[in-house]
């Protein structure tokens, strides 16, 4: 059996969307609804159904931090399985996750096929051995990636979700790019220059600093009930901040440069250092 693990801040109505076919499925027994600040906090009664859903309610909290968001869930989930499934991605195939052996793998999607890079499957231990996610990367971009690397190096087989599984609803960029990111040094509304400027700044700070279980940000549980969690977040550790300025004003840099040449030179900066991570992984197998 499987706990889906799903992060949202603020987008609740694809979640609603998808969600039934996630409750559909024999082998999910429990779907965890990560509520990461939303402004209008998720309920039970926002769903159709509330079978299987449990909502793990984060305050406290400051950008958007799927990373961090993840790792919580995963904290709350009972199951020894994990698939992670962004909020607007349905499931399509009731026999997928049957005969899947996680104990050596992890399943992912993957950029080259249709199934976008943050929809995955993995053990809770392995999860649990490499500290999760890294919680201080912020908005979108490089957070799956991180955390694949990881797993490879620690010697987890990677392998590919099957197209046919999975399909994500369509939905315009502004709807990614509208979450509350704070910048220090520019002010970012266009939802495409802030997805590059995540990326770049993301891909830098996971390699300032490998992430590891002892960097985890503490939380205080403040209810807990059958179908739901409420925990407050204590803030990020002050020795990230240096190393998040850094990265930014390089990102800043590729950004706002007029001068190619320099814009390139960042740019196969930032694919050198992913080549050499071992890059986003081997060619897709099924």
């Amino acid at each position: 059996m499987y706990s889906i693990v799903t992060p949202n801040r603020n987008r609740i109505e694809p979640l609603k969307a998808v969600i039934p076919s996630w409750q559909s499925q024999d082998l999910i027994s429990e779907i965890v609804v990560v509520d990461y600040g939303s402004e209008n906090p998720i309920r039970l009664d926002d769903f159709a159904s509330a079978e299987k859903i449990k909502i793990v309610r984060v305050e406290g909290t400051d950008d958007w931090r799927i990373g961090h968001a993840t790792n919580i869930g995963v904290d709350w989930a009972t199951r020894r399985y994990i698939c992670k499934l962004d909020s607007d991605v349905l499931i399509e195939r009731s026999d997928w996750l049957r005969n899947l052996v996680l104990d050596a793998s992890f399943f992912r999607g993957h950029f080259q096929t249709t199934i976008p890079n943050g929809e995955v499957l993995f053990s809770k231990d392995h999860w649990k051995a490499l500290g999760g996610y890294n919680e201080w990367l912020s908005g979108y971009g490089f957070d799956d990636t991180d955390f694949y690397i990881r797993l490879r190096s620690f010697g987890v087989k990677e392998r590919h979700i099957p197209p046919s599984f999975l399909r994500t609803l369509k939905h315009a960029q502004a709807q990614r790019g509208g979450y509350k990111n704070t910048y220090r040094f520019m002010h970012i509304e266009d939802p495409s220059t802030k997805a590059a400027v995540d990326q770049y700044k993301n891909t830098l700070l996971s390699f300032m600093h490998e992430w590891n279980a002892s960097l985890r940000t503490p939380y205080t549980v403040l209810a807990n009930a059958d179908h739901g969690v409420t925990v407050r977040t204590e803030r990020l550790r002050d020795n990230y901040k240096f190393q998040d300025a850094i990265a930014e004003t390089i990102s800043a840099l590729c950004i706002m440069t007029r001068d190619d040449a320099t814009k390139r030179h960042i740019e196969g900066l930032i694919a050198w250092l992913v080549k050499e991570a071992g890059g986003f992984g081997e060619k897709p197998e099924w």
